[in-house]
């Protein structure tokens, strides 16, 4: 860990320490706590590699200067939450120090520097709004991959990351402009107007329709129910009159069927109620359809489409990529290239 802090307080960057840790076969945390048997999920283990933001956490965690850290997080309804920095409990020297003070405050001051450089550096106001945010994935190493910007000309592209983060080893450069997806994606979709508007009212309306059959069964048991009481209670008046029940009988019956009645009745609104919700999702599952018919039309992507049309966009090294469509029976898996 010492070593750790050493690159950082020569200015070494985080990302370039992680590098250095996956290239020269430092065995990463979660590799050797499984070794040592504190940790037996496979899912813990993870790539081999060294992370990014495990190199963050130690080099931010003041365990290596010989304090011991208390209410990081907290129990709130049965949830862990993590709790701001300012109220975490920070009681010093409760074991040897690993690292000196001097240094660690050397990090602390340098990292924040850098990180006032990158904002100067990326201030060229907001990002766009990310519609391929989740989709796009490296078809070599199959890690996420990070959407940037370029300052000089505003180009957004995506690039695979892994060989910075982990190593080498990790993967290969790979990356493509987004516009370049963009485009090819518009014109696969272009070109079926018709399989994408019918499909999508379809997936769309599918749960509504579903639910409308549900409510309409129940509407039927329930106008059934309103009419055998009411033919019941109309039958108390006719037994009364011919003596099968006393005064008493039919008024203690009667105030028993009405109640019944008029539960019934307002369960047989509130169905109704639910049924006209639920015709009205089913029109809107069809004005959404057509909004994105129109803005496929005008050459215009939108996260709604990206959402409902496109499950995972993988890019090869060579820039081309597969665009797996959620409409699969017309458009299946598509070959673009870049």
């Amino acid at each position: 860990m010492r070593q750790i802090f050493d690159w950082a307080g020569h200015g070494v960057s985080t990302n370039e320490i992680t590098k250095r840790l996956s290239e020269s076969g430092v065995v990463p945390p979660s590799q050797r706590n499984h070794d040592k048997g504190l940790s037996t999920s496979e899912k813990l283990l993870g790539p081999g590699y060294w992370k990014y933001n495990k190199v963050v956490n130690i080099l931010s965690d003041k365990v290596y200067i010989g304090a011991t850290v208390q209410g990081k997080t907290q129990i709130v309804r049965g949830k862990q939450i993590k709790i701001d920095p300012s109220e975490w409990v920070c009681v010093t020297n409760t074991h040897q120090p690993i690292v000196s003070r001097k240094l660690f405050d050397r990090v602390q001051a340098l990292r924040q520097q850098l990180h006032e450089q990158a904002k100067t550096y990326n201030d060229f106001g907001p990002y766009s709004p990310n519609i391929f945010k989740g989709k796009i994935f490296c078809s070599r190493c199959g890690h996420p991959m990070r959407r940037k910007r370029q300052n000089k000309d505003g180009v957004y592209f995506f690039h695979c990351d892994s060989r910075w983060k982990f190593g080498k080893a990790a993967c290969v450069q790979v990356s493509i402009k987004e516009a370049a997806i963009s485009a090819e994606i518009l014109s696969a979709l272009i070109e079926r107007p018709g399989i994408i508007h019918r499909n999508v009212i379809k997936a769309e309306t599918a749960a509504e329709q579903g639910a409308q059959t549900v409510i309409d069964a129940r509407l039927r048991d329930v106008n059934k129910g309103l009419d055998r009481d009411g033919r019941l209670l109309r039958s108390l008046y006719e037994s009364l009159i011919s003596g099968l029940l006393t005064q008493a009988e039919y008024t203690l019956m009667k105030s028993d069927y009405s109640a019944k009645i008029e539960a019934l009745s307002r369960l047989a609104d509130e169905i109704r109620s639910r049924g006209y919700e639920s015709k009205a999702r089913a029109e809107q599952h069809s004005d959404f359809a057509g909004g994105i018919f129109d803005a496929i039309s005008a050459h215009e992507l939108t996260v709604e489409i990206m959402d409902i049309l496109v499950e995972r966009i993988c890019v090869n090294p060579d820039k081309s990529f597969h665009v797996a469509f959620s409409i699969k029976d017309e458009l299946g898996e598509v070959l673009l290239c870049g």
